[in-house]
């Protein structure tokens, strides 16, 4: 599967990739998108338990959402350092959203969790 949820079959029989390809795709592109606000830690990644964020210049809420854009959790973070906790969810690939709370700066970024 590709990141819209377009399938592949290998079909070694006849040597060809057969698709079955969805006409809509809303993937998650995930990038930087507040250049200044680039010096905010997010580790380790890969993760098995605790997420450090660190580096917030002001009070921010951050969302870790499923690869499919679906929210598998949210809190608010303090100005500084923080640690939040992945144990619960399974292991997958996701992608959080920090979020200034007063500013509405956003940082969005890759996380994998083992």
């Amino acid at each position: 599967m590709d990141t819209c949820g377009n399938i592949f079959i290998s079909d070694a029989e006849n040597n060809r990739v057969r698709e079955i390809i969805f006409t809509k795709c809303h993937y998650l592109q995930v990038e930087n998108e507040n250049k200044s606000n680039s010096n905010i830690s997010i580790y380790p990644n890969p993760t098995y338990d605790l997420l450090h964020i660190d580096n917030l210049k002001t009070p921010s809420t951050y969302r870790l959402l499923s690869i499919v854009g679906a929210v598998v959790q949210q809190g608010n973070l303090k100005e500084g350092n923080n640690s939040i906790s992945v144990a619960a969810i399974p292991g997958g690939v996701y992608v959080i959203e920090v979020r200034g709370a007063e500013s509405g700066e956003r940082m969005i970024s890759k996380i994998v969790k083992e």
